[in-house]
């Protein structure tokens, strides 16, 4: 094999290790799998699956993407939890997590980073009256329905039979 021959194909394994390591490098953020939770449950965001583990570490953040406003324990942790809220229609979020690869040294390198977003669907609660009804209106909700009045303030009713006059 001549040295030219030799040199091509150091170069060519030199720069796949290189792409290689590089890769290893690469951050992946992984939220977690989308899920229902009931209202009021201590929901768990975890970002463990994040990358790469092995070199340097991860910084993580957590948001709102989509949806109410809520408070996370610790928005900087790999893993945090909220407190779903109690409505009375279903609530969906978005959340996002963004991981930022920071070297041994300590440095956050912002162009490694990787953002993943996770579903959280938060179930209605029905003990929580729907906005704007009030007591009355639910116990209406399940009264046996009125005939509607017509013009002159009397029930409205079908007839039952035509009866026309016979000509003369």
């Amino acid at each position: 094999m001549s040295s030219a021959t030799k040199a091509i194909l150091l170069a060519g394994v030199v720069s796949c290790l290189t792409a290689t390591v590089g890769c290893m490098d690469q951050v992946v953020a992984r939220a977690g799998a989308d899920r229902t939770v009931e209202a009021g449950a201590t929901v768990t965001l975890d970002g463990s699956g994040s990358t790469p583990k092995d070199r340097g570490r991860l910084d993580y953040l957590w948001e709102v993407a989509q949806g109410p406003s809520v408070t996370f324990a610790d928005a900087r942790a790999r893993i945090t939890t909220f407190t779903a809220p109690r409505e009375s229609t279903e609530t969906i979020f978005r959340i996002r997590l963004t991981a930022t690869y920071v070297d041994l040294s300590g440095r956050a390198t912002p162009s490694n980073s990787d953002t993943d977003e996770v579903v959280i669907r938060v179930r209605a609660d029905r003990s929580v009256p729907e906005a704007g009804s009030t007591s009355d209106q639910a116990a209406n909700e399940n009264a046996a329905p009125e005939e509607e009045a017509g013009t002159d303030g009397l029930a409205d009713e079908k007839p039952t039979a035509v009866i026309r006059s016979a000509e003369l």
